[in-house]
């Protein structure tokens, strides 16, 4: 069992919160949005100051939401033939282990950060305000990772553990650990800041247990116990060389460590991954931008040593397949597993339904994912 993390432990006993009762209820509830119209970001917004009354409000809100629901077996058949929503005994349960550890001095929302909700409301996360924040990059991560997991092993296996390569603050770890309850996660990332709050978002979605962070190097971090062992491995790494001006500058230091490779390359990624992975079992999901597959593709020839080798081009318009992809996931094994269980070496995936400007509608893949968010949290 993983527990904690490693280097750094500063415990964050304040809590704070940062939005006003209107802001914290308009962004819990279910969004009601204009399509392609930019959303903000979850319920403490980054123009609100931060007051402890908002995070009272915002817990209290949340509980009724919900925690204090009324379940299927409570409703009768007049109103469920109205549609009255019902929340499932999973949700309540996920819900209510969230509301306790942001009643508690486990963790603290600070002044720099703002508390957002993802993975249709499943999940909370606290984010940098002005630093690097999380993008819809890691939900197709998460997402495809699961599914490909699924079609691979089936839908009751779980990974042993799953490693989570610059993890950031953690939104990929933390999403297939709520899918898979029986894995462990390990996320690996540099920036100090980045995972001090993984550690304190692993805490408040019910992870503490169960998620360990490693504060380090992934060229250089000791990972020695794992080599050969790992199920489940995914990472969302910096894209850019350190001397590519292709696309203009990340704006703050914490944002250029997350974009370029200043501390690891994309091949030290994968001569770590092909390390880690388990010989039969193991897969691993890259997400990376589609215009620079092909500096993807010569590092998978430079690098060696994986079997097989899937491509799945997410198209984010849904629009049609037409439109041209923006992010290309990839997935490999050391083992054949990928190409008994997913002969494609080349798939499609669409982010949203074809020919839906609405932003706030996704595909069955990424909506089942949701769905199973907290399945499997025990009562």
């Amino acid at each position: 069992m993983l527990v904690g993390m490693r280097v750094c432990s500063r415990r964050v006993s304040s809590l704070r919160a940062c939005a006003t009762t209107a802001s914290v209820s308009s962004k819990v509830a279910a969004p009601t949005q204009q399509p392609r119209k930019r959303k903000q970001h979850g319920p403490l917004q980054k123009q609100i100051p931060v007051t402890p009354n908002a995070l009272a409000q915002f817990i209290k809100y949340r509980r009724d939401l919900f925690v204090n629901m009324p379940r299927p077996v409570e409703l009768d058949a007049d109103a469920k033939a109205m549609g009255v929503e019902v929340t499932p005994a999973y949700v309540s349960r996920l819900a209510a282990i969230q509301c306790d550890v942001l009643a508690s001095e486990h963790v603290g929302v600070q002044p720099d950060e703002t508390l957002d909700v993802i993975f249709r409301h499943r999940v909370l996360l606290l984010q940098s305000r002005k630093g690097y924040r999380t993008t819809s990059d890691a939900m197709l991560l998460t997402c495809r990772a699961a599914e490909l997991w699924n079609e691979v092993h089936g839908d009751d296996a779980s990974p042993n553990i799953v490693v989570d390569v610059c993890a950031g603050s953690g939104v990929v770890g933390i999403g297939l650990g709520l899918r898979y309850a029986k894995s462990d996660v390990l996320a690996l990332e540099l920036q100090s800041q980045f995972a001090e709050r993984c550690h304190r978002n692993a805490i408040l979605n019910g992870l503490a247990k169960r998620m360990e962070v490693v504060n380090g190097n992934a060229s250089e971090v000791d990972l020695s116990h794992h080599l050969g062992s790992v199920d489940l491995l995914v990472c969302n790494p910096p894209y850019m060389q350190v001397d590519d001006y292709s696309t203009r500058d990340p704006q703050s230091e914490e944002r250029a460590l997350a974009k370029r490779e200043t501390a690891a390359t994309i091949d030290d990624f994968l001569r770590l991954t092909k390390s880690l992975l388990h010989p039969t079992r193991g897969i691993a999901l890259f997400v990376y931008p589609q215009k620079r597959r092909d500096r993807m593709n010569d590092a998978l020839d430079r690098v060696g040593g994986f079997h097989s080798i899937r491509w799945t081009d997410v198209h984010r318009g849904g629009i049609s397949y037409h439109k041209p992809s923006a992010t290309v996931i990839v997935a490999v094994s050391v083992g054949d597993i990928l190409a008994k269980a997913a002969p494609d070496v080349c798939t499609d995936r669409l982010m949203h339904p074809v020919g839906s400007e609405d932003v706030t509608k996704y595909t069955p893949w990424i909506e089942d994912f949701f769905s199973s968010i907290g399945l499997h949290v025990s009562p």
